[in-house]
């Protein structure tokens, strides 16, 4: 099952973002309960499930955060509606991405709130993080699960290589106590996106389902010529791209292209002294080198400049690549 969590505009670090829909991933699903422990008459099994399926969660486009229901059971495996004993409380996964290093912290806190029966003084567990072929996570760590005691397990998560992957690292532990070992696992957070495309940065990971939103104000006297006209432009064209309908990096090669279409050059297109053509959709987007949907004005040469290097700059902080949704504000 394909699953998906929306929910308002957030703000994050490098400005701001828009949620609009986040994704485990396709090959991602809701995951089941491990299969019980026996040993001897006891059975034990648990479930610490934070991920976009259960619980709350909260993303930007380098942060993400889930909270969920923690709980691990000891039965009588002749009878199992008998429970021997007994550990709930609350589990929080967060990770914390950088947008140029290809390292990461995923960490798992689990607070016990209620210990009862043969758990009624805790257990030891044992975790680790699975996140599949091209990554590490620096092997298990253990603590002790006692009431009233939040307990923190911290791992690096490594992409290596130079490929853009998707990863979802995914927590399984072990928990002792109460005279038998039984397995605990839950769903992990939202897919993360590791790629080298920007080679002066250097490899970096961000949520690619959160979609970012580019801004500039009118009032800004260094782009207030861009900036009006991507506001008039948004209001004129149809469908009003970047602010009803997300605009989709494209290639500098095709950006060039779309360039040359909406603002030709040479003897027959001349420019006053001072000013060069502007257009919108960005010649940088799938929406943009369309003149029957788009629009030009001539604006001031340094205001057109700075602009597109601002949009430059922030292609890379947030790591927009080929065929990345984003959205512009215009202020």
């Amino acid at each position: 099952m394909k699953l998906k969590l929306r929910n308002t505009a957030l703000v994050g670090s490098l400005g701001a973002l828009m949620f609009t829909g986040l994704t485990a991933g396709a090959s991602a699903s809701a995951s089941s309960s491990p299969v019980p422990a026996e040993k001897g008459t006891l059975a034990a099994a648990g479930s610490i499930d934070t991920g976009i399926s259960a619980g709350s969660s909260r993303y930007t486009r380098f942060t993400g955060t889930g909270t969920g229901p923690f709980n691990y059971r000891i039965w009588d495996a002749r009878n199992p509606s008998k429970t021997l004993g007994l550990l709930t409380g609350t589990v929080q996964q967060t990770e914390v991405l950088n947008y140029k290093r290809n390292t990461f912290k995923h960490r798992v806190t689990i607070k016990v709130t209620t210990a009862s029966g043969t758990l009624k003084g805790g257990g030891s567990a044992n975790m680790k993080l699975n996140c599949g072929t091209g990554c590490s996570t620096g092997g298990a760590k253990s603590g002790a699960l006692k009431k009233g005691k939040a307990t923190v397990f911290e791992f690096t998560v490594t992409s290596g290589g130079t490929k853009t992957v998707n990863l979802r690292p995914q927590p399984t532990m072990k928990i002792t106590g109460g005279g038998v070992t039984g397995p605990a696992s839950g769903d992990g957070l939202a897919a993360v996106r590791c790629d080298s495309t920007y080679k002066n940065m250097g490899r970096g990971c961000v949520f690619p389902g959160v979609q970012p939103v580019f801004s500039l104000s009118r009032t800004d006297p260094e782009v207030n010529e861009n900036a009006t006209h991507v506001y008039d432009a948004q209001r004129k064209i149809a469908g009003a791209p970047g602010l009803q309908t997300p605009l989709h990096k494209v290639s500098t090669a095709q950006g060039k292209k779309n360039r040359s279409k909406m603002c030709p050059t040479g003897p027959a297109h001349p420019r006053p002294q001072g000013k060069e053509c502007d257009e919108y959709p960005f010649a940088s987007t799938k929406e943009g080198g369309n003149p029957a949907n788009g629009s030009t004005r001539l604006i001031s040469k340094d205001d057109n400049q700075k602009a597109g290097n601002r949009l430059k700059l922030w292609y890379k902080d947030n790591r927009v690549i080929v065929d990345d949704p984003f959205w512009v504000s215009i202020k």
